[in-house]
């Protein structure tokens, strides 16, 4: 199970496994998350296994679309399935009780309202059903999601192999929300496999550079 943001900042290898859809995460006896005891740091690396591990759909109303914290992976929001959105209540608590976000914290998203579905069991963005068309959606994500105010509105994100950010790109916290889900539905569907995966170099850390998410000058 991964245990930082999906892709994010990971530029070497293109070749990349399917998440886990394993539901457990020290689960308590009633099955919500036990985040008793955690930090700030081990929440953010619960908050998104906890996304990885809740991926598993019947039916478009499995899914949903719901935010964290500022400061917490998917603040802005995320692709989930109910019984996933269900149980991050326990983290958010536990994060607010902590006060891990500071009362500085800035969290500007931008209108974000997603049409969520099942595809083939995993939840996505609704009606990606095509390896192509996750491609399409993928360059569409990017090319919508740049602009920014500060360097911490922005992210280097990569993705796998034959997706547009296969060598990066830089996007706001939106278009990393986007991408991560994309990546996820490309990835269980194997669209990566037989895909153009050239060696990438590091693209480099993202900036806010006069409005736009950009390589750092």
């Amino acid at each position: 199970m991964r245990t930082t943001a999906i892709l994010i900042l990971l530029v070497s290898g293109c070749t990349r496994n399917a998440l886990s859809q394993d539901d457990s995460l020290d689960a308590g006896a009633d099955g919500s998350p036990d985040a008793s005891g955690d930090t700030c740091a081990q929440l953010a690396t619960d908050v998104t296994a906890w996304y990885a591990a809740h991926q598993a759909c019947a039916s478009d109303p499995d899914c949903t679309f719901t935010s964290t914290r500022c400061g917490l992976p998917d603040a802005c929001g995320g692709i989930i399935n109910a019984t996933g959105a269900a149980g991050l209540g326990t983290f958010l608590s536990s994060w607010d009780a902590q006060q891990c976000g500071g009362t500085g914290a800035r969290c500007s998203c931008p209108a974000l309202f997603p049409q969520v579905g099942c595809n083939a069991g995993v939840c996505g963005i609704k009606g990606a059903t095509t390896c192509d068309g996750l491609r399409t959606q993928a360059q569409a994500a990017i090319d919508a999601n740049q602009g920014c105010v500060h360097d911490s509105d922005c992210f280097t994100v990569t993705g796998s192999c034959g997706l547009p950010a296969v060598c990066g790109a830089y996007v706001n916290q939106a278009g990393k929300s986007a991408l991560e889900s994309i990546d996820q539905q490309y990835q269980s569907m194997q669209c990566q496999i037989g895909q153009p995966c050239p060696p990438c170099a590091f693209p480099g850390p993202a900036a806010c550079n006069l409005g736009v998410c950009g390589r750092k000058m």
